[in-house]
């Protein structure tokens, strides 16, 4: 009864008194454009991680996996990563000083959602169990200070959610101990660590872990860091292709994360000049993992195609991706007849002439290829005496692309 009393008091007080205490922003300095830093410490990137920011250490081994990516710079024992080292010094002890506003029980039993601008602390260990809500109030600047005079863990799966505007980049952790976050557990805010720091197996940190003293080690992780001015970085895009299918044009694309994004349009051109809008396709919103997308042109232009995507925020900004070139030629109405058929079917394709190496293959249903056909005439008979009755699979392939597929039945 005395905990829910207290909770009800201090949700009142941060409602009543919202500038009590008021939380600034420490400065960084060189450290803000840093997703993964410590002064003195190895760093380890192990398994598929993807980090956006940048990272080092100033006195240290380093070591990352060949199939982890990093979207930013790696700065190890340079002039740069010194001045982070001092840089995240000063950011520790600036934390260290402020006063506190609220001084918390523990993390294990909070389930109140805490509102911004007051500077909040804990004694001792503490362990995140569940779900911490920060709630920005709608106000985007809005910033919390979570001060833990001691080491800091979650459990597994367990979350630091943002609501109202909140934003990861205006989320400040001063730790005086190590930092482990457990599997499969989301984390939000800059982690200004007095000890080492560890992302256990496809946990995620929104924000910034940064050390004092102390090894980092990552395994198979996302982490999204912020620019210099405490932005959230953007849409970050991995891939972008297109290629011929079944006589459309199949385009996919990838994004590492993305902040704040509303949706894509994929634009044609034939000359790189004269630019159209052809498709629609909704992004994800916030996401700290790989998102996979595609998208089917189904009346390309017949010749050399650019192709390319215009990103849009939910806030209107735009971005552009470069553009991806493709050769397609138009092979018009591609007929197979007639289908059912008992032993032979006739392929017409009116446009040969504009085709390389084009083959007919048929598979069977279990996927195993029983006719392959070189294609140079306009018409071309398909024998098929030597197959049983069935459905089969009938493709038709230029230089290797698929640029039609049909069904055919083999009816004795």
């Amino acid at each position: 009864m005395k905990r829910r009393v207290f909770f009800v008091l201090l949700t009142v007080i941060q409602f009543v008194f919202p500038k009590l205490n008021f939380a600034q922003a420490p400065d960084l300095g060189t450290t803000s454009t840093f997703s993964i830093f410590t002064a003195t410490g190895a760093i380890d990137i192990l398994g598929s991680s993807t980090i956006m920011g940048d990272v080092g250490t100033n006195f240290g081994a380093y070591f990352k996996s060949p199939s982890s990516t990093i979207f930013g710079n790696v700065n190890n024992t340079n002039s740069t990563s010194a001045m982070a080292a001092a840089d995240v010094a000063t950011a520790y002890n600036d934390l260290v000083g402020r006063t506190c506003g609220l001084t918390i029980a523990g993390l294990g039993t909070l389930r109140e959602t805490l509102g911004p601008d007051t500077v909040f602390c804990l004694n001792g260990a503490q362990t995140l169990d569940g779900d911490l809500t920060l709630d920005g109030q709608n106000d985007p600047s809005s910033i919390f200070i979570i001060k833990i005079d001691g080491a800091l863990s979650t459990t597994a799966s367990s979350r630091v959610l943002l609501i109202n505007s909140a934003s990861f980049c205006n989320v400040f952790w001063q730790v005086n101990g190590m930092v482990e976050l457990e599997i499969s557990s989301t984390f939000s805010g800059t982690i200004v660590a007095n000890g080492a720091i560890s992302l256990l197996n496809n946990a995620v940190l929104n924000g910034r872990a940064l050390s004092q003293v102390g090894a980092i080690s990552l395994s198979n992780n996302s982490v999204t860091g912020c620019d210099a001015s405490g932005t959230p970085l953007p849409v970050v895009l991995t891939s972008f292709t297109a290629e011929i299918l079944e006589g459309n044009v199949l385009l996919n694309w990838a994004t590492a994360s993305e902040i704040n994004n509303d949706y894509f349009i994929v634009q044609r051109s034939k000359d790189g000049i004269i630019i159209e809008d052809i498709l629609r396709v909704n992004g994800s919103g916030n996401s700290f993992i790989v998102s996979q997308y595609s998208a089917i042109d189904y009346q390309p232009f017949d010749g050399i195609s650019y192709y390319r995507l215009k990103q849009i925020d939910i806030d209107g900004t735009i971005d552009y991706s470069d553009f991806v070139s493709l050769n397609f030629k138009k092979t018009g109405d591609i007929k197979i007849y007639p289908n059912p058929f008992n032993t032979s079917t006739t392929i017409t394709i009116p446009e040969i002439s504009n085709l390389v190496e084009c083959e007919i293959r048929v598979y069977n249903v279990l996927g195993e290829e029983v006719i392959r056909k070189s294609i140079k005439e306009l018409v071309t008979t398909l024998e098929a005496d030597k197959l049983l009755s069935g459905i089969y699979l009938c493709l038709i392939t230029s230089n290797q692309e698929i640029i039609h597929a049909d069904r055919i039945l083999l009816n004795r």
